[in-house]
């Protein structure tokens, strides 16, 4: 008769170790998977915001570049100093490191109607837009939480080219971009910093002098 072959197979320690070790390469492969997942989020959250910020100056330059806009005002306003409708009151441009305040002739029909006051504030982290005189109504065109603006700036450059005063204003907006908590109970911390800026130059020079301008006085 043959003789029986005893056959050896793995240990149960053998089967551990190897079911250990492939554990921590399929542990492995599901971190560096969630890292690349947390990387595309935080980068399309990136673009977002800064579409979102590009969004937001977009519509300053646009509403500050008919800031006292006047039709025919090359006939209206040919002599100094500029007193109409556009130039007085709640019409001036009132500029601030944060804030602006001025008119914009919507209609053309050379008159400041109460929703033709504008302006641009920032309050607890968002943009705010001004669409009336009296009383002021202020709205929010920005949300604090998924774009929060920690830096609104105006700068107002005039320029006297002879019998007219050239006005540019220099906008700079700056948002935080929050990274996601590491745990639940761990807070997401601000790190990545966007910061725009553009210069918008007014439409309609005023003559000298020009009160309402606000240029400081020469």
């Amino acid at each position: 008769m043959p003789a029986h072959r005893h056959q050896r197979g793995e240990s149960l320690l053998s089967l551990m170790i190897g079911l250990g070790l492939g554990l921590l390469v399929v542990a492995a492969g599901i971190r560096l998977l969630g890292l690349q997942w947390l990387t595309q989020r935080e980068q399309l959250q990136q673009v977002a915001l800064q579409q979102d910020l590009q969004a937001a100056l977009g519509l300053m330059l646009q509403e500050l570049q008919q800031a006292q806009n006047l039709p025919q005002a090359w006939q209206r306003r040919a002599d100094g100093p500029c007193s109409d409708a556009l130039c007085e009151g709640d019409g001036a441009l009132r500029i601030s490191p944060a804030q602006v305040e001025f008119a914009t002739d919507r209609n053309r029909n050379g008159l400041r109607e109460n929703n033709e006051c504008s302006g641009f504030r920032l309050r607890a982290g968002a943009l705010q837009h001004k669409t009336a005189c009296q009383p002021a109504v202020w709205t929010a065109v920005t949300d604090s939480q998924s774009l929060p603006i920690v830096q609104l700036d105006f700068r107002l450059d005039c320029q006297r080219q002879g019998q007219r005063l050239v006005r540019r204003v220099v906008i700079t907006l700056q948002t935080q971009l929050p990274r996601p908590a590491a745990t639940s109970n761990a807070r997401a911390v601000p790190t990545e910093q966007l910061l725009v800026q553009q210069q918008v130059t007014l439409r309609n020079d005023l003559p000298v002098p020009a009160p309402g301008s606000g240029c400081p006085a020469s």
